[in-house]
């Protein structure tokens, strides 16, 4: 796994258990508003004479700050999500932009050994080579113009023979063009 797939997925279980505690807090909150709600209406109910007189109950003063207590957690959380939130987004770009980029790009030799010995490029397909699978040394490597791996090489060949088979029952001319049936 590579080191920005990790810090993805790290970015991306930070943000659900963010995501989490603010829903719960969320939930807090509403149940502690619809408490203070409840416990105005039934106060204006109970004391039609006395309409807003229910902010001086110590019960409705304990609920109303536990309301504003709810209510400043869930906007702290609130705030942090939003940072994770925006953490996550720059990870998962950044995650997508390494999987861009490794996608254009093989590193790893065709025979699967994951070393760090000494590597040649193919010049047709971009895969890595080690020098040793490709029979090189390292001065000839570095003394080579071009390099091109053995699959390369292998469909080089299939195809020139595809071509000279063609080229041998008039399918095609010198150029490769194809030969119409009229000629």
């Amino acid at each position: 796994m590579s080191r920005y797939e990790k810090a993805m997925f790290k970015a991306e279980k930070a943000l659900k258990e963010v995501e989490a505690e603010w829903s719960v807090a969320e939930k807090e909150e509403l149940a502690a508003w619809t408490i203070v709600w409840s416990f105005e209406k039934a106060w204006n109910e109970e004391h039609p004479d006395q309409k807003g007189g229910w902010w001086r109950d110590n019960r409705y003063l304990i609920a109303e700050k536990m309301a504003m207590t709810k209510n400043a957690t869930r906007l702290a959380l609130e705030k942090n999500l939003s940072k994770v939130k925006t953490f996550f987004e720059l990870k998962q770009r950044q995650w997508q932009d390494f999987l861009l980029r490794d996608s254009k790009r093989i590193k790893h030799c065709p025979c699967g050994k994951r070393d760090n010995s000494a590597m040649v490029q193919c010049d047709e397909c971009d895969n890595w080579v080690h020098l040793s699978c490709a029979n090189l040394t390292e001065k000839e490597a570095q003394e080579a113009a071009d390099y091109m791996c053995s699959s390369c090489c292998l469909a080089e060949v299939k195809k020139f023979a595809e071509d000279f088979i063609r080229y041998e029952a008039g399918e095609i001319n010198d150029d490769g063009q194809s030969v119409s049936s009229e000629e």
